[in-house]
């Protein structure tokens, strides 16, 4: 805030602002704290109020520097004060964010909260009293309650009320979703506004602290894993035990009991997105149904969805138990996505929901080490495409270990096409 100082013989100008000069700085001290000055006349000075400014007194200081009995520059700089006039501070107090979602955390900043919350101690949004789930010196956490209206967000403590600002309560809005249907693990995304922070429910002054409050997304009853969620956008997987049936984005919210804390009552408030319906992968053909090293097989059928790209630790034990030089198995389940040569997972050149295309991997062919012993030969076995997801815990959080479904092709051979050149074994400089 502007303090405008009004009194007499200040001095035409604020003088030098180099706190280094040997003739020392004209100042404005409020409890003690310099403030900065924004104009000074001989009659009237205006300064902001420091951050950090308490209540106390306001004193103008004159800077004056005398010379030494040589006449050289300069004595100690000495300085000329003003009476002394009360001043009170009134701490100011942000808010962040000035709108939101009902569940939305809202986080008060200042300074002389108390450390601990007085029996009067709480927080009204639009006149509804809210759930208060930190209160210490610096900081005040609150909740939006369920039945909060947009207006005043208002501070009631030790028998005073301060109105903070305005809070501007949002309804959340879908406009779509796609894709309407799917397999299990396909990333749904739904789009909209105002859905606010998926885990904000806890007490920490931070956007995210791991707890969702009952926020969530359902795919026919099942609650589906959440991968992203943004307040215009959430992307979902369909876990491994969706149901075709409506999308619900949900979103908890509390009234507090009349002390402000938890709770009242508590609700889940629902809101339809639209429908997906569950497609189950099917294999109709395959071709060809023997091939060499690298060569190209096309698997066509229906609803294998989207080829799943994303960094996940699916199998980050293969990486650690490598670098340990510990014996582990190569194999299936790399990827939530993947198709199988004769148990081994082969490189996806192209994935349609119709069309797979692969190549031949190489690894079986020479055989492979396993804990259990070395398998010499898969050149024969079977082709299979798998897709993986989870479910959620029973508790809410995530996740289950990864679950496949399997379709099996049918009966593929490796055929000793593509082996290189015995001769490039022999080449200078190759590994014997």
């Amino acid at each position: 805030s502007l303090l405008t100082v009004i009194g007499e013989h200040f001095g035409n100008t604020a003088g030098s602002r180099d706190p280094n000069t040997m003739f020392g700085v004209n100042q404005v001290l409020i409890n003690g704290i310099r403030a900065e000055v924004r104009r000074w006349r001989p009659t009237k000075i205006e300064v902001l109020i420091p951050a950090n400014a308490k209540t106390g007194n306001v004193e103008v200081r004159l800077a004056s520097s005398d010379p030494l009995p040589d006449g050289s520059c300069c004595a100690p700089v000495e300085y000329a004060v003003s009476n002394a006039v009360p001043l009170t501070v009134i701490p100011t107090i942000a808010f962040d964010p000035s709108e939101g979602p009902i569940g939305s955390k809202v986080v008060l900043s200042g300074q002389d909260f108390g450390e601990s919350r007085p029996e009067d101690g709480k927080i009204y949004f639009g006149g509804k009293l809210a759930v208060i789930a930190q209160w210490s010196d610096r900081t005040i956490v609150a909740h939006v309650p369920l039945n909060a209206q947009s207006g005043s967000l208002t501070l009631h403590r030790d028998g005073t009320e301060r109105e903070i600002g305005t809070f501007t309560v949002l309804e959340s809005q879908i406009t779509g979703i796609s894709p309407p249907k799917g397999p299990i693990g396909t990333l749904v995304t739904i789009r909209g506004k105002n859905f606010g922070v998926y885990s904000e429910a806890g007490g920490t002054a931070y956007a995210f602290d791991f707890l969702s409050g009952g926020n969530g997304v359902e795919i026919g009853g099942v609650p589906a894993v959440i991968h992203r969620w943004l307040d215009e956008q959430i992307d979902v997987w369909v876990p491994f035990s969706a149901k075709s049936g409506p999308v619900i984005v949900k979103r908890g919210g509390v009234i507090p009991k009349t002390d402000g804390t938890c709770c009242e009552r508590q609700e889940i408030v629902t809101l339809k997105a639209g429908d997906f319906t569950l497609v189950q992968p099917e294999i109709h053909s395959y071709t060809p149904k023997e091939a060499g090293l690298d060569e190209v097989v096309t698997i066509s059928g229906s609803g294998f969805g989207d080829f799943l790209k994303i960094s996940e630790a699916t199998r980050l034990s293969l990486n650690q138990d490598a670098h340990s030089w510990k014996n582990y198995r190569l194999g299936e389940d790399v990827s939530r996505s993947e198709v199988l040569v004769n148990g081994v997972a082969s490189h996806v050149e192209s994935w349609t929901d119709k069309e797979i295309t692969v190549r031949v991997p190489r690894r079986p062919i020479f055989g492979y080490g396993n804990p259990e012993g070395f398998e010499a030969d898969l050149t024969k076995g079977q082709l299979i495409v798998k897709r993986g997801s989870w479910d959620m815990l029973e508790t809410g959080e995530c996740c289950t270990p990864k679950k496949y479904i399997t379709i099996v092709a049918g009966p593929f051979t490796i055929l000793q096409r593509g082996l290189p050149n015995e001769d490039y074994w022999k080449e200078k400089g190759r590994a014997q």
